[in-house]
């Protein structure tokens, strides 16, 4: 049996299981969302904490389209817990603005967030989401991927928070989708 488009006449076999034969190309959904719509982003983290349970990262969707965080990666100077809290509030203490950059370099969107870092933002409440630890002595790049993404709707906001004082350089990876 052929099933064809009846628009442009493209057309895919199903074999007489009932199954659809067809020659298909593979991707992630976030690099769909790159190629095709141009909403994914790096967002650069150069924080250095100062004491523990420091927040030094704080996102906080401000658009309509959901931001999935798909991973994150880097380094630390010491040893420390990364605490990821969702739901938190307040206005954070001393912050500097981070702009994400759009990983496609032919497409001008912005991600339509707040993202901030600093070495100590005190925000309020919120709940544990997850929990990872970061060792220095680590002889290569540190990476976690939350292959179910972590997904914030509008005015959603996550915040990372190390336990030790330390430099901290990481990259979050993050896409904006509309479901």
């Amino acid at each position: 049996m052929i099933i064809q488009d009846p628009s442009t006449g493209q057309a895919v076999g199903v074999s007489s299981e009932g199954k659809l034969e067809a020659v298909a190309i593979c991707r992630s959904y976030q690099e769909h969302v790159n190629n095709d719509e141009g909403e994914a982003f790096s967002v650069l983290i150069d924080a250095t904490t100062i004491a523990v349970d420091d927040q030094f990262f704080y996102l906080k969707n401000d658009g309509d389209k959901n931001i999935h965080i798909t991973s994150i990666k880097g380094f630390v100077s010491a040893d420390t817990e990364i605490k990821v809290l969702i739901g938190v509030t307040g206005t954070a203490t001393g912050p500097a603005t981070v702009v994400p950059v759009n990983r496609n370099v032919g497409s001008g969107s912005l991600l339509d967030a707040t993202v901030q870092e600093g070495a100590d933002l005190q925000l309020t409440g919120g709940r544990v989401l997850d929990l990872f630890e970061i060792l220095a002595a680590s002889t290569s790049l540190f990476k976690l991927s939350w292959e179910s993404h972590i997904i914030l709707p509008k005015n959603s906001t996550i915040v990372f928070e190390s336990s030790a004082a330390s430099i901290i350089n990481l990259t979050v990876s993050v896409f904006a989708h509309e479901e």
